[in-house]
């Protein structure tokens, strides 16, 4: 039984079919077809049942799935070891939200790139479910989330920073803002919500129904960009972290009113099961170190 035949193994069950395995690994369909035969042969049972269209592990493939990511991340290890100890290598696949990868992790990659060149860093831009996935299937070493603090038995979570969180609103706009609670948007305006799933879309729910505020016309959008423009041209309101938007506040060509939410925080997340090789402990502490800028800004 040959790497390579596990990791084709692996991609199958991950990827959900012979064929996304073989776009994700660059073989032939054949190719991949021919190593799941091989294991087959070696064990003597099937690895796949065909239900339909869909491909579904037998009770000997649940079985193999363990072994066979556990076999893959001790090559990692392996390949990692680095020949000149000084000089770190490997690979480090990251997840994180479009927020943070957007606004926190740049500075952080770019300076860890500067010391460690020879370390290759994969940056998914991934929702938060999507991350969780990934995370348990051992596909990335870290992930980056904006969200109340995670608790979850299987992963380990490190705390970063609280964002701030603020009502953006257009200048126009801000000033036809009602002064009570009840009154603090206009009434006909139109609210501008981050994708479903995003945790400060749903802290914006919950403030809209503190306030009592019903909006009669909203707009959904999956780039905080994007977003931020319309805000600007007068075309809604919307609720985000002070960090996305900070620059355009401090630029005055929009408005933000900080409000006192403090249960989104940037965290940092891996598997307690993952091994943490010396490029991703590097990471981490270099982004802790980070981390007390963020808090001071």
């Amino acid at each position: 039984m040959e790497i390579r035949q596990l990791k084709t193994f692996q991609a199958i069950v991950n990827d959900g079919g012979f064929m996304k395995a073989a776009t994700k690994l660059g073989y032939a369909q054949s190719t991949v077809t021919g190593h799941i035969q091989a294991i087959e042969e070696e064990l003597g049972k099937p690895l796949f049942d065909r239900i339909g269209k869909q491909m579904v592990l037998t009770e000997i493939g649940k079985q193999l799935l363990p072994y066979a990511n556990e076999i893959i991340v001790l090559m990692e290890k392996a390949i990692q070891l680095p020949a000149n100890k000084k000089e770190m290598t490997g690979t480090l696949v990251i997840g994180a939200s479009e927020s943070l990868t957007t606004y926190r992790l740049p500075s952080v990659i770019r300076t860890y790139k500067a010391q460690f060149p020879r370390v290759q860093i994969i940056l998914k831009p991934l929702t938060a479910e999507d991350m969780y996935e990934e995370l348990k299937r051992g596909q990335l070493d870290l992930a980056f989330l904006m969200d109340k603090l995670i608790t979850n038995e299987e992963l380990c979570t490190i705390p970063l920073v609280t964002e701030k969180m603020a009502l953006v609103l257009s200048n126009q706009q801000a000033k036809r803002a009602g002064k009570s609670s009840k009154d603090f948007l206009p009434a006909d305006e139109v609210i501008l919500y981050t994708e479903r799933g995003c945790a400060y879309r749903y802290f914006f729910e919950k403030i809209l129904n503190t306030h009592a505020y019903t909006p009669n016309n909203t707009l959904e959008f999956w780039s905080i960009e994007a977003l931020k423009q319309c805000i600007i041209c007068g075309l809604g309101a919307s609720f985000l972290p002070l960090v996305t938007v900070k620059k355009e506040w401090m630029n005055h060509e929009l408005t933000c009113i900080l409000t006192k939410e403090d249960r989104i925080k940037t965290q940092m997340i891996y598997h307690k099961n993952k091994w943490l090789s010396p490029a991703t402990q590097a990471f981490i502490k270099m982004v802790e170190e980070e981390a007390e800028v963020w808090k001071k800004a």
